[in-house]
């Protein structure tokens, strides 16, 4: 349950059925059932896609952690008993790329993730929704934004303070303008940097439109021109 492998948001069901048993639990972090002592990923990014609604009542909903950056008030029903929320939208994971390490240690140059008042440290792929606005807090020098396992035209905006260069995308020239763009892009407000990343046209394993395999992003740095990567 909380081996630092990640798991796909496609993990899905249908045509469920429950007696005397409880429908859904993600329950909180235990290191002492850890399979392998890392940074429990697969329990921070933990997703249901609910095909016909037989476990949380919303057909084509998505059944994720309730930590504050999958969920939200806006378009999930919250259930605590659970730890967890039922969530309408297209859902996928995004990465921030680089180096976080393995095991309990402090991750150098951790990065913060905060979204409607709530934070959570980022250790590997998150699970989000299209449409969701994210601030990202580093130290660090670069950043590589990616999207992966959504549907051709979702988006994540990123908020990054202190980033003043975006590699790819076109500039917009209100914060308005990019969350309108239908193509990635950025916003430079002062010293803050808004990225818009954009899922492109691909196809994969997940099917026409998802490609878990060909991430859609784009690179990001305080202090010099990058290269956009591959989608």
């Amino acid at each position: 349950m909380y081996t630092s492998f990640g798991m796909s948001t496609e993990n899905a069901i249908e045509g469920a059925t429950f007696v005397n048993s409880k429908r859904v639990s993600f329950p909180p972090y235990v290191r002492k059932w850890a399979s392998d002592l890392g940074r429990g990923n697969a329990w921070r990014g933990a997703a249901i896609h609910d095909r016909d609604g037989s476990v949380g009542g919303v057909a084509g909903s998505y059944i994720v952690l309730d930590n504050g950056i999958a969920s939200d008030d806006d378009a999930c029903e919250i259930r605590p008993d659970w730890g967890a929320a039922v969530c309408r939208g297209d859902f996928g994971h995004f990465s921030l790329g680089g180096n976080m390490g393995f095991g309990s240690e402090p991750i150098a140059d951790p990065v913060m993730l905060s979204r409607n008042g709530r934070r959570w440290e980022y250790t590997g792929n998150t699970t989000i929704r299209s449409g969701a606005e994210v601030r990202v807090e580093t130290g660090r020098d670069t950043l590589s934004l990616s999207l992966a396992e959504m549907e051709k035209g979702s988006s994540v905006v990123f908020e990054l303070p202190g980033f003043t260069v975006a590699a790819a995308g076109a500039e917009q020239g209100s914060l308005d303008a990019l969350r309108a763009a239908s193509e990635t892009a950025y916003f430079q407000d002062e010293d803050t940097l808004w990225v818009k990343v954009v899922a492109a046209d691909t196809e994969g394993a997940a099917g026409p439109g998802r490609a878990p395999g060909a991430p859609t992003g784009l690179q990001v740095s305080r202090h010099m021109q990058v290269s956009s990567a591959a989608n």
